[in-house]
């Protein structure tokens, strides 16, 4: 479920997110699924950040972790013009996460 609005505005953090994840301040959220929570936020040098960051219950399964891990090492090798950067990622910490550049635009959520 996208809580990014038609205008491609980020909308507030809810109650109780994080106040920064890694080295990234979070500003707000972009959406949620079932795997995480994609908030918002600005890197140190003012570019928009998406910080995806897992939900507790999954981080606690150890094939979702290896999981994570592969597509974290995967993103990181794969690039090209058409492509989001991944920034970074902390797919060991207490509540994984990983980081790339912010791409405005429509949600896939429900498509």
């Amino acid at each position: 479920m996208s809580t990014v609005d038609s205008t491609g505005r980020v909308r507030p953090a809810r109650p109780g997110a994080p106040s920064r994840v890694g080295p990234y301040r979070i500003i707000g959220r972009l959406g949620s699924g079932g795997m995480g929570t994609v908030h918002a936020g600005p890197a140190a040098d003012g570019l928009r950040v998406a910080v995806k960051v897992i939900h507790p219950a999954q981080a606690e399964d150890p094939e979702f972790r290896a999981r994570f891990r592969r597509e974290v090492r995967l993103s990181a090798r794969v690039q090209g013009p058409c492509l989001v950067p991944l920034l970074a990622a902390d797919p060991g910490a207490a509540v994984p996460w990983l980081a790339t550049a912010y791409a405005a635009g429509p949600t896939s959520a429900g498509t």
